[in-house]
């Protein structure tokens, strides 16, 4: 028991147990659907980009390589990328839920109003509190190589993004159950994390 509630108090625990169950919860007890799930994981991405974009930061200011365009170009490529995805689930739910821009908006406007004002800082909060005890205090920040990081985490961002828009069009094509794309997409994701994910980390350092 002991053991359990120690791994419940790791930052890192707390955060990854959100990504997972929050969804999956909304989804069967809050009457979530998948627009509103999607949203949540967009604005998932968007803490961890800007937490990687602060460790990225770390890393340059306590190493002898100092580079604002490695940082720069981080933020663009993340902001092209957001773009395309947010332009494919835009497109995926207008053509297999037949729903108008103004229903999709709507549906985001009353996700953001009732659940998202709360659910936004708390993600923020985890990431922050995860890179604190994870990150920071232990400095583990002196055993990355900035070009290293940077170039392995846009490996792993184009990654995930091809699965992303390969969901979305297997989605449209197959019209598979909502229920059957939640679960697909957690256990990619628990996968990834634990396979590609660890690997860009061990490519990262020094």
């Amino acid at each position: 028991m002991t053991d359990w509630r120690a791994k419940l108090r790791n930052p890192f625990v707390q955060q990854y147990l959100v990504e997972i169950l929050f969804p999956l919860v909304g989804y069967f007890f809050f009457d979530w659907s998948l627009t509103v799930i999607a949203v949540f994981y967009l604005i998932d991405q968007l803490a961890s980009e800007t937490a990687f974009i602060r460790r990225l930061y770390k890393i340059s200011s306590s190493s002898e390589i100092r580079s604002t365009k490695i940082i720069f170009s981080a933020i663009i490529l993340f902001v092209l990328i957001f773009l395309v995805e947010l332009f494919f689930l835009h497109n995926s739910f207008q053509h297999i839920r037949s729903m108008t821009s103004e229903q999709l908006n709507s549906e985001i406007i009353v996700f953001a109003k009732e659940e998202l004002w709360i659910l936004f800082p708390l993600v923020i909060l985890l990431y922050h509190f995860k890179d604190q005890f994870t990150f920071y205090i232990p400095r583990r920040y002196l055993q990355y190589n900035i070009r290293k990081t940077f170039t392995y985490h846009q490996i792993g961002s184009l990654i995930m993004l091809i699965i992303i828009l390969a969901g979305f069009m297997l989605w449209q094509i197959s019209g598979i159950h909502d229920m059957i794309i939640l679960i697909s997409f957690l256990v990619l994701k628990i996968v990834f994390d634990f396979s590609i994910g660890k690997w860009i980390d061990r490519k990262s350092k020094k």
